[in-house]
């Protein structure tokens, strides 16, 4: 299984890759031929090897074993890419959103420093086209001192 994990796993596979993979997998056959056939060690694997061998369920079941695992795997990595390429997007849309706005705040910023300009009128700001605040204070003030 270990095998077939770092077969589907990995992209890069060379000569040697697959043929350490494949030694692997004929390794655990032999150990198991083996101690089938290793009769002084008393091993409960005695005479199992035919009986496993020649049956036609085990080589199906093993074939929808691994049939399944390859999907569940791919289909796994395949969800995780997708997943971590929808969170980047967010992320870098959320990014692009706050760069914009905090480049709509300097320029509201920079507008209200550069345009605004402080004439002591109250409206339009033309010099005689308004009366002063503070001139009509003065004037209710000094009239009614007046009277």
């Amino acid at each position: 299984m270990v095998n077939v994990k770092i077969f589907i796993s990995t992209h890069t596979h060379t000569f040697w890759s697959v043929t350490w993979i494949l030694i692997s997998i004929l390794s655990f056959y032999g150990f198991f031929f083996f101690l089938d056939n290793d009769y002084s060690s008393n091993s409960i694997l005695i005479g199992i090897w035919e009986s496993l061998m020649s049956f036609i369920t085990n080589y199906i079941l093993l074939f929808l074993f691994y049939s399944g695992f390859i999907l569940v795997d791919l289909g796994m990595t395949y969800l995780n890419n997708l997943l971590e390429n929808k969170m980047y997007e967010h992320e870098t849309l959320k990014e692009m959103e706050l760069q914009e706005k905090i480049q709509r705040q300097r320029t509201m910023r920079s507008r209200k420093v550069t345009k605004y300009e402080h004439t002591g009128y109250d409206f339009d700001g033309v010099a005689g086209h308004d009366i002063l605040i503070a001139d009509t204070i003065l004037k209710r003030l000094y009239t009614a001192i007046q009277n």
